[in-house]
């Protein structure tokens, strides 16, 4: 079995991501993940199941639907998930580089301001 391996800014979240489980990259607009990171979001798009994540991990609602991880050492945001069905989404910029992901999908597009750049 074939991994992705990410790390919170301080090393001490590790998460493991089955290669075969992730599907690629979604790159977000939504005012929630505008808010939450300053800019758009890179998500990696896995599954629960697939994925293991190890050390200080904290969560919140951030929205009635929607929970997100976060390092509680050192406060990098790891990560959302939809409270229902079996999908992750980890900050791309949390795994080892190279990742040779494609985008696969952009959302909330409607929301994104003009100074931001996807590619």
């Amino acid at each position: 079995m074939s991994t992705l391996n990410a790390s919170c800014h301080c090393g001490a979240v590790e998460i493991k991501a089955e290669k075969d489980s992730v599907k690629g990259i979604v790159n977000c607009y939504c005012r929630d993940c505008q808010k939450h990171l300053g800019n758009f979001a890179p998500w990696v798009v896995g599954t629960k199941e697939n994925t293991e994540i190890t050390g200080p991990v904290g969560e919140y609602a951030s929205s009635p639907a929607v929970m997100r991880l976060f390092c509680t050492k050192c406060g990098s945001s790891l990560g959302k998930s939809p409270n229902e069905g079996s999908v992750l989404l980890v900050a791309a910029g949390c795994f080892e580089k190279p990742l040779e992901l494609e985008v696969v999908k952009e959302v909330f597009v409607e929301a994104k301001e003009p100074w931001m750049l996807s590619k």
